[in-house]
C-alpha cells in the first residue's frame, strides 16, 4: 500500500509535504519530500529555491549554492528577490570571496536607488568583508602555534 501510495504522489503533494516540514522547522524531513520532487520535475522554479532553502537551513552550503546559482541564472531576482543575497551568503561561507563579492556587487547595483535599504547596506558591508577574508587569508600568519609538548 504505502509503495502504491508513493507513486500516487503528485509533484505538488510532495512540495506541500516538504514546506510543512519547514515550516516545523524540520530541514532534513524536507529534503527528503523535496528530492523526490526533484526525480519528477527538476525545472521547477519553486521547488529548486525550496531545496536551496532546505540545504541551507541543513548547513550544507555547497549544495544550497549550488541550487541558488541554478534558480539565479534563470530568475536575476525578478521572482526570488532575495536568491542574490542567500547565493552570495552560501559562498562567503564555502570561503569563495571573489565570487562572493561578485554577487553583492549585482545586490548592491539592484538596490542602487534606495541607498539607506537593508539590502543595500548589507551588500556594501558583505563587499568589505570579502576584500578582507581574502587579505587576511592570503597573508601568512603572523604567529604560529605549536604543541605545547615541544
Amino acid at each position: 500500500m504505502l509503495v502504491v501510495f508513493g507513486y500516487s504522489q503528485t509533484l505538488q503533494d510532495w512540495m506541500k509535504l516538504g514546506d510543512e516540514a519547514m515550516k516545523r522547522n524540520d530541514p532534513y524531513g524536507a529534503l527528503r519530500y523535496y528530492e523526490t520532487g526533484m526525480r519528477l520535475d527538476s525545472m521547477k522554479g519553486s521547488l529548486i529555491y525550496s531545496i536551496a532553502e532546505a540545504y541551507r537551513g541543513v548547513q550544507n552550503y555547497e549544495k544550497a549554492a549550488y541550487y541558488y546559482s541554478k534558480i539565479f541564472r534563470r530568475d536575476r531576482g525578478m521572482i526570488f528577490k532575495d536568491t542574490g543575497i542567500k547565493l552570495a551568503e552560501m559562498q562567503m561561507q564555502l570561503g569563495k570571496y571573489s565570487d562572493a563579492k561578485l554577487n553583492w556587487r549585482r545586490v548592491r547595483d539592484e538596490y542602487r536607488e534606495s541607498p539607506n535599504s537593508y539590502e543595500y547596506q548589507k551588500a556594501i558591508q558583505s563587499m568589505r568583508s570579502c576584500d578582507l577574508a581574502k587579505q587576511w587569508t592570503s597573508e601568512d600568519p603572523s604567529f604560529m602555534l605549536s604543541d605545547a609538548g615541544d
